[in-house]
């Protein structure tokens, strides 16, 4: 500050001429010309006096009119960086004189900039936008629409899980001496799936769904797939619906139903006769039934399946009914009976749905795995690792989502 003070001081000393019509101080016109100089003159000296210090820094610029020594024009405009306004008080022997002067001190709340207040308020302000409305993600939606739903509108015929091995009758398997390599290869693979198929039941009842733990129901499979079959095997006999769709899911239902609606009318109803469970020594079994695989895969969102192939051994006789004697026959027609030994394997479902477990229920009769489904199923492929098949039998990645 000290040293532009001086630089004003130093200028003002050889006006310029050519500046007098701006302000109009011509000191040939005005007598308190003189007085006014010193005035001014022991002002900018007090200002110089007051060195740096911490606030605004003053800049000044002056235009001087160099016509004479005697005749002094001068002007003064004054920025600062700072919105606040400076006021400095003159001595008392130049209060009079500084007032005059005090209208030339133009100060500015902006630096200099070539935008607009406006502009620079402007600048940094933020675009507000109207926030999107939250979107449920995918899982939360389908927790959702579970909920709605009701469990009877689910659909209960989701087929058989992919990876199914169903031992075959020990006749019906590739010959050891003929096809060493296959029958060892089919060996080897029911053994894994027995193995495999008791982790996945055992991860999917007590460890997959953390909040509900289901039972392993072990005892009760040869029992209900017992009376599943008598069941399904006498109410299709009797034409009986009703109990066709309590224990049968909606695929076998719509079979059944079809074939009873192709009977003709005087033969609507059958007879359906069990003699006996075919049992050791003719068979491997003392039950007449075996469990052949037991599998169980988590859907999700609380939704859960798992299927019991049991393959029963037994010997059947299906009679049609009589038809009602007429005046022209005299004697009754003979009634025409079929029996066979037939060897079936029965699918058990049970589904659970939001924990609840519901009733176990017929999908369907399957058949027994061959080379053929061995070589073309990819669940069977050789190089598969046992976390893969865990995988492929849970339905989910292990350990994962």
């Amino acid at each position: 500050m000290t040293n532009v003070s001086r630089g004003l001081l130093k200028e003002y000393a050889s006006p310029n001429e050519e500046s007098y019509g701006r302000i109009g101080l011509n000191p040939a016109n005005n007598p308190a010309s003189k007085a006014t100089l010193q005035a001014f003159s022991s002002f900018l000296s007090e200002i110089a006096s007051i060195g740096p210090r911490a606030g605004p820094s003053i800049t000044m610029a002056s235009s001087v009119a160099p016509r004479s020594s005697s005749n002094l024009i001068y002007s003064i405009s004054c920025r600062t960086t700072t919105p606040h306004h400076i006021h400095a008080r003159p001595s008392s022997q130049s209060s009079s004189s500084f007032s005059r002067f005090s209208r030339c001190l133009l100060l500015s709340g902006r630096p200099f900039s070539s935008t607009t207040q406006r502009e620079a308020s402007m600048r940094n302000a933020q675009i507000l936008r109207a926030k999107a409305p939250p979107v449920m993600s995918g899982s939360n939606q389908m927790k959702k629409l579970m909920q709605k739903m009701d469990a009877d509108s689910i659909p209960d015929d989701l087929g058989l899980l992919p990876g199914t091995f169903i031992r075959p009758l020990w006749r019906h398997m590739p010959s050891i001496f003929k096809y060493p390599k296959e029958r060892l290869w089919m060996e080897w693979v029911s053994v894994r799936s027995k193995f495999q198929d008791f982790v996945g039941v055992v991860a999917y009842c007590k460890y997959l769904d953390k909040k509900y733990k289901l039972p392993l129901r072990l005892r009760e499979r040869k029992r209900v797939a017992l009376d599943l079959h008598k069941s399904m095997y006498t109410a299709l006999a009797a034409a009986d619906i009703a109990t066709l769709q309590n224990i049968c899911c909606s695929g076998l239902y719509t079979n059944f139903s079809n074939r009873i609606a192709r009977r003709p009318e005087h033969a609507k109803k059958l007879i359906w006769t069990l003699d006996k469970y075919i049992t050791f020594p003719f068979s491997t079994t003392l039950t007449g039934a075996r469990v052949i695989a037991d599998r169980a895969a988590n859907i999700g969102h609380g939704v859960g399946i798992r299927q019991v192939v049991v393959r029963i051994q037994s010997r059947q006789t299906l009679s049609r009914t009589p038809p009602p004697v007429t005046k022209e026959a005299q004697s009754p027609t003979p009634v025409q009976a079929k029996q066979q030994d037939s060897t079936e394997y029965i699918v058990l479902q049970r589904m659970v749905i939001g924990g609840k477990e519901k009733n176990w229920k017929v999908w369907g009769l399957a058949s027994a795995t061959t080379m053929e489904d061995m070589e073309t199923n990819p669940a069977f492929a050789r190089g598969l690792s046992l976390k893969d098949r865990l995988e492929l039998i849970s339905g989910g990645k292990l350990g994962g989502s």
